[in-house]
């Protein structure tokens, strides 16, 4: 088979061939009624790319979902967010399918059926540290311009941080260039939702040439931070261990803004494996979650897989979620790299921003990024679809298929 050669190796040799088989057959059991939703008339294949990525393509012969609408004949990828997969979208396959031609998704490597592709933690520095300053009766420091910071470590060596981000981003953007190589594919839109939407822009960043539309989703790491490496090329001042700052924690474009939280340690660096750590107590709280927050979503199978997911399956949670996850974000979930840092370097023209009403991603940040991209001459539009949350697209299909499917056409 033709294998495409990459700055990120994707070898056979390397991969790990654990199937969960019981995550496939509910796979397959949700995409048996997305078959039966589209008809025949819309051919649906599912390949495993060089034993690697896991792709559905859907392929449309037919008239386009509106007389009034012409197909969109460019090919379309949905890349899904952190800890999800391609059947995150199996609300839209329908809708979607009959608009786009060539309507494509994947899972990233060590998610959903793709390969446990090993990732090896690489030697790295320190990044920019701080505590949220407390007075005497442990309440935070505030004045009128916001809350005080005390930086605990700075940055060791900004050059490995950026060798370092490169590396860990480039183990999910070569998946998708690969995927485009594999497929023949010259140029495509793309749509990423959540982390998806950061690797789907870094993707525009690192190859251009092969992007049509890029339509994020609410995207992680858009914000603008303390944290960010761009701070000092950007004319702030060198932060370094002891200082005190004062923060902004409302300004998602102000190189001081930081949220007023820290993850704890131990969920940070061992995420969803901490829920299978917990034994049945573990299970309760991923059943519970998942009830409430999918109870919306009418085929009980879908929130099977996701328990799956979470916590039941016998393979561990992928290690390159994680190790890529800790070293591009902070405790705090600040990017290292945000993309409000990057606007100046997006070539793709058309651009879209979208969020749920219900968002609790930062939406002044995309609305922020939005008019950033327009001032530098793009066509970038910022939309909120109603009734919806960060999965705008499980939320609101009808609504979320109706607007990406205007801004592809």
């Amino acid at each position: 088979m033709w294998s495409p050669s990459l700055p990120f190796k994707f070898s056979n040799s390397c991969k790990t061939n654990k199937v969960d088989t019981i995550l496939k057959s509910y796979q397959d059991e949700i995409m048996n009624s997305v078959q039966e939703e589209c008809g025949t008339k819309i051919k649906i294949t599912n390949d495993m790319i060089d034993d690697q990525i896991n792709q559905w393509h859907f392929h449309n012969n037919i008239e386009a979902i509106n007389s009034k609408q012409d197909m969109i004949t460019t090919p379309t990828l949905l890349v899904h967010g952190y800890a999800a997969s391609s059947m995150a979208y199996h609300r839209n396959f329908q809708t979607l399918s009959r608009g786009i031609k060539d309507l494509y998704a994947i899972d990233l490597p060590s998610n959903g059926l793709s390969s446990h592709i090993p990732l090896q933690r690489i030697p790295s520095t320190s990044n920019l540290k701080y505590k949220i300053m407390k007075d005497d009766d442990s309440k935070k420091v505030k004045d009128e311009s916001g809350m005080k910071i005390s930086v605990t470590h700075d940055w060791e060596s900004r050059d490995s941080q950026w060798e370092m981000i490169n590396y860990y981003e480039d183990y999910f953007i070569d998946s998708i260039e690969k995927w485009r190589q594999w497929n023949h594919i010259e140029k495509f839109n793309l749509v990423g939702h959540s982390f998806g939407g950061y690797i789907s822009a870094k993707y525009a960043l690192k190859y251009p040439n092969h992007i049509n539309k890029l339509a994020l989703l609410s995207p992680l790491g858009v914000e603008r931070n303390i944290c960010s490496l761009h701070n000092v090329e950007n004319g702030m001042k060198p932060l370094h261990k002891g200082d005190v700052v004062t923060i902004n924690d409302s300004d998602p474009t102000s190189p001081y803004y930081a949220r007023n939280f820290t993850i704890p340690s131990i969920l940070f660096n061992n995420q969803l494996n901490v829920l299978r750590w917990m034994g049945p107590v573990g299970g309760k709280l991923a059943r519970g979650f998942i009830d409430r927050r999918y109870s919306n979503i009418p085929n009980p199978t879908y929130r099977e897989y996701l328990y799956r997911v979470f916590y039941k399956s016998n393979i561990p949670f992928g290690s390159a979620n994680i190790l890529a996850l800790t070293h591009l974000f902070t405790r705090e979930m600040n990017a290292k790299d945000p993309l409000l840092d990057n606007c100046k370097n997006l070539k793709p023209k058309n651009i879209m921003m979208a969020y749920g009403t219900e968002d609790w991603m930062n939406r002044e940040a995309g609305y922020a990024m939005t008019q950033n991209l327009n001032k530098l001459g793009h066509n970038a539009h910022y939309v909120e679809v109603p009734s919806a949350g960060h999965n705008l697209f499980l939320d609101n299909p009808k609504n979320f298929d109706k607007t990406l499917i205007k801004f592809l056409s």
